[in-house]
Order: C-alpha cells, then sequence, then structure tokens
C-alpha cells in the first residue's frame, strides 16, 4: 500500500490504488473523507479557518480550511462520487499555545468550527472527531478501508514530532530550492531559524541578516524568493524597509516574531502594507507550510499592487457624480460571507447602493451587516421593508426572506422583503432580487455574481444582460465553489469576468462607465465577448 504525508497546505486523495495517509495536527485540523460506495479516500490539513484575499491559488488557499475541505470535495466530485455516500472524520484543533501573541487567538477551536460547519453545509456526515484538548495528534487514514486512527503527542514532543516528518532524501538536481533571507537581530535565533528551515530540503538559507543595511545588501545582490524577519518596534526604518522591497521587488515576506500581544499593531501594520502572513518564534511547526504559501504567492503579488493602483485611481473618479440613480446588485452563496468582506473592505465610503442577497441561514444575516459594517467604509445594514434605497449605504437580505427593490418614481426606489416559496431552492434568492429590477427604469444598474453551489442568479443575470445592464462575476481561480458564475458564463450572461480582488474595481469602472454614456434605448446584443482578468 502507498503511503503519503499530508503536510499543512497540502491534500491527499486516492481514486485507484489504496494509499494510508499520514499526518501531524496541533492547532491545524485534519479532515478525512471516504466514499463507502467507491471506496476512494483523501485527507486535507490545514491550519488557519477561513481564506483572506491573497489566497486566490490552491498552493495558498489550501492552508485554509473554508477553502482545503472544498477544494477536496472537488476531487471526489470530478471522479463521481456522490455527497450522500461520503463520510467524514474530523481530528486535530489542539488547545495549544504557541506564545502571549496567539493565546487569545483560539485557532484551534476556529478550526474544528469551519469544519464541522462546512461539512454541515454540505450534508456530510461526521461519523467520528477527536478535536481539542491540549495535545497534538499523529494521525493515519487508510482510503482503502475508510479506518482512521491517531496518537495523541503530548506537547513537550509535538515540535519535534512534525519537524521529523520532513523526509531527510536527496533532492532530484533538476528541481530549484526556495532561497530565504532570515533577518533577526538575534544570532541564536538566526542560526536557529536556519537549521530549522533547512530541515526541509526545498529550502536553502542563502543568508542571514541582523540589521538593516545588510538586509538591503543581500535582497538586492542575491534576489532571495522569501524573507523572514523579526519587526524591531524600536526602528520605523523595518517598515519603510517592508513596503520599499515588497514595492520594488515583490518578495513575498514572513514575519516571525517574538512580539507580545500589547504590540501586535506592528504585525498588522507590515500585513496592511503586503506582508504574507506572520508566526509566533515560539511555535516553528508552521515555519515549512507558511515559507511555501509565501513563495507560491510571489507570481500574485504584482498583480496585485497593479490592482491596488488601479483601483486607487478608478475611485479618485468617482465621485458623488456617479452615484445618481446608480445601483449595484450582488448575489453570492458558498464562500461568499468572506467574498463579501473582499470586496466592500474596497470601497470608498460614498457609493451608490448596493443590494446583496447572500444564501444565508434565518437570524445570521443581521450579523453579518453588523459584522460588515464593522470593518468596511460603506454604511452596511440588514434591509428592512419598506426602506428607501439610498447611496452610500449597503443592504443585506435578510435570512429566510426574499429581497426585491420595487420603483416608487423616477429617483425613488425602495426594498421590499417578501415571503413567497423559495426560488431554485434557496429563500432569500439571487434570481428574485435580479428579477424584480427589470421593472426598474432609468437607472444606471450593474449586477455581480460571486462564488457558491447551484445556478441561482445565473437566468436573471442572462435578463439583465439582454436589458443592457453591466454584468460581472468572480472567476473560478478565485471562487470556493466555481458554481453559479459558472452557470451564468455558459449562459452568455457575463460581460466580465475577474478575481475576487478585481470586483470592486470592476464595480467602479461599470459604473463610472455608464455614468458617461446614455441607457441603452433596447435590449443589449448577445453577441458581446466576456472580457475576463
Amino acid at each position: 500500500m502507498k503511503e503519503i504525508n499530508v503536510r499543512s497546505g497540502e491534500l491527499g486523495f486516492c481514486d485507484q490504488q489504496p494509499a494510508l495517509f499520514s499526518t501531524v495536527v496541533g492547532v491545524c485540523v485534519t479532515v478525512c473523507l471516504w466514499d463507502a460506495v467507491t471506496k476512494r479516500g483523501g485527507m486535507c490539513h490545514y491550519s488557519l479557518p477561513v481564506a483572506n484575499a491573497d489566497s486566490n491559488t490552491a498552493q495558498v488557499a489550501n492552508d485554509y480550511g473554508s477553502e482545503a475541505i472544498v477544494a477536496l470535495l472537488r476531487k471526489f466530485n470530478q471522479c463521481g462520487s456522490q455527497l450522500g455516500n461520503l463520510q467524514a472524520r474530523v481530528l486535530g484543533g489542539g488547545d495549544l499555545q504557541y506564545g502571549e501573541f496567539t493565546a487569545n487567538q483560539h485557532i484551534g477551536r476556529r478550526n474544528i468550527a469551519i469544519a464541522l460547519r462546512t461539512l454541515e453545509e454540505f450534508g456530510i456526515a461526521v461519523l467520528g472527531q477527536s478535536v481539542g484538548g491540549a495535545i497534538g495528534r499523529q494521525v493515519e487514514f487508510n482510503a482503502g478501508s475508510g479506518e482512521v486512527s491517531f496518537k495523541a503527542i503530548h506537547c513537550d514532543d509535538f515540535s519535534e514530532s512534525l519537524l521529523q516528518q520532513v523526509p531527510a532524501t536527496n533532492r532530484p538536481a533538476d528541481q530549484l530550492q526556495i532561497k530565504v533571507l532570515v533577518i533577526d537581530p538575534s544570532t541564536s535565533m538566526r542560526n536557529l531559524l536556519q537549521s530549522k528551515i533547512e530541515k526541509d530540503p526545498d529550502f536553502t538559507v542563502i543568508a542571514q541578516a541582523s540589521n538593516i543595511k545588510i538586509a538591503r545588501q543581500v535582497i538586492e545582490s542575491q534576489a532571495p524568493d522569501v524573507i523572514t524577519l523579526d519587526l524591531d518596534t524600536r526602528d520605523p526604518q523595518w517598515l519603510e524597509l517592508i513596503e520599499s522591497y515588497i514595492q520594488s521587488y515583490q518578495t513575498p515576506m514572513l514575519i516571525i516574531t517574538s512580539l507580545q500581544q500589547q504590540d501586535s499593531e506592528d504585525i498588522f501594520k507590515a500585513l496592511d502594507l503586503g506582508v504574507f502572513n506572520y508566526i509566533d518564534k515560539s511555535s516553528l511547526v508552521e515555519v515549512h507550510g507558511k515559507l511555501k504559501a509565501a513563495h507560491q504567492s510571489k507570481r500574485y503579488l504584482q498583480q496585485a499592487l497593479l490592482l491596488s493602483q488601479e483601483l486607487a485611481v478608478e475611485q479618485k473618479s468617482f465621485d458623488a457624480n456617479h452615484h445618481d440613480s446608480a445601483l449595484v446588485l450582488l448575489g453570492a452563496s458558498t464562500g461568499g460571507v468572506d467574498a463579501l468582506e473582499v470586496v466592500l473592505k474596497q470601497l470608498p465610503a460614498s457609493t451608490p447602493p448596493i443590494c446583496i442577497v447572500q444564501h444565508i441561514p434565518k437570524d445570521y444575516s443581521g450579523s453579518l451587516a453588523q459584522r460588515l459594517n464593522e470593518v468596511c467604509a460603506v454604511t452596511v445594514c440588514e434591509a428592512v421593508d419598506g426602506t428607501e434605497v439610498l447611496k452610500d449605504h449597503v443592504y443585506i437580505a435578510q435570512g429566510g426572506r426574499h429581497l426585491k427593490v420595487a420603483q416608487l418614481g423616477p429617483q425613488k426606489l425602495v426594498l421590499r422583503l417578501t415571503d413567497e416559496e423559495p426560488n431554485n431552492g434557496f429563500k432569500p434568492s439571487v434570481d428574485t432580487l435580479f428579477h424584480s429590477a427589470r421593472k426598474v427604469k432609468g437607472w444606471n444598474m450593474v449586477a455581480v455574481v460571486l462564488t457558491g453551489m447551484g445556478r441561482d442568479g445565473a437566468q436573471g443575470l442572462l435578463e439583465l444582460k439582454r436589458q443592457g445592464v453591466f454584468t460581472i462575476v468572480q472567476n473560478e481561480a478565485s471562487s470556493v465553489v466555481y458554481g453559479m458564475a459558472k452557470v451564468a458564463t455558459e449562459m452568455g450572461a457575463v460581460c466580465r469576468a475577474t478575481s475576487i480582488t478585481g470586483i470592486c474595481g470592476a464595480i467602479i469602472e461599470a459604473v463610472v462607465r455608464g455614468a458617461k454614456k446614455s441607457r441603452h434605448s433596447g435590449p443589449a446584443k448577445d453577441a458581446v465577448k466576456v472580457r475576463s482578468n
């Protein structure tokens, strides 16, 4: 039987020959899925619960539970497995503390919660779980029989056990190692990091640097693939180095820090400047997975920087004149909660009104609106029946009720909440919102479909496009589930497809362009080509 080790951010899947999957998890979680009918099995191993805006590739995204579990389900779906035949075991999510900075993050608990929630959403039975507790777990999964076993690893032994996972094999000559620059003021810490990093043959530490001057020389002369650095809060030049070298060299950076929780503001400043992620110095068990994810993100860093620059230019031209009689309609499903945060956080405070249908259970839409309102410049609120649609506001449909827009005059729209039967199996339904907007006259509308399973919204998007509305969908690469957008694309309902980080810019561009030209007197031609970026 083939033996396969699954490390953080990796998936293992067996379709033909039986395999024995193994892994070691602490705060991380592993989900083992088995098809009882076809005898297929697969395992994912992730370290964080929910993907962020930078997670647009499988190599990066599979280190997040919201992405990894869905990616594993895709493997089963591609081989013809039915969701109803799948069984799940969930292990890990230990209550392990890696220093004061992470002490209150509850990553283990959040990892467990995302696994159970995602599996429940897809209707997959969890037949067993071993989660929580102040232990790590060494897990084995027989993909031929579906049997799962584990051995508890106590805190003192856990770090060394994970490091021993790395196979001590010779590296093929045709594979290049990932070049790492280690920046840290402590000689002993730099040596420890180099020793830990080079336990994985994929990496080589090309240099160490104790100060900014040496770091600059190494970056400019040796062009490292990834940089690890500790932040020195006494010297503001560190943040300047981060900003200048991410902008100039597009070199991914990973913070390996000893900062305490009260100093966490510096870490968040660094993350805002483009640093990929951070690890607490007292927990280096995830260093290899994080370094590989950072390296994989390099090819997308330049694209993201250009996008932010383009978006800044577009926002400057996005003045109040463009908001008059403009309306944005947006639908999302699986993966949409996080996708909405990415889109709405990029919007300026002054925007056209936005009406959103997110497939969400009853009683959850209010908390979603509150959460988004706290992190976004725009005003986000739960939709209330009879409310006038106002600019600078985002309206989230109530869970369990359909959301519609109704026109009371040339310049006045109101929200209507109804209790009709589910549409396409959903209530609220994206199609119901889109269909109601067909009756709106004289408004510059943009319609958007994000990540989600099924086809809700596709038909409504097509009908709006035929009336001259500019339509946008999230592309496959950045979607948690490429379902609704895929159906819309196949139907010819899409004017533009873009990544989740490009949706906001696409909306702004469409609103500005629509405000500058006269409205179409009739339905748009179906020959409009899909624009993809």
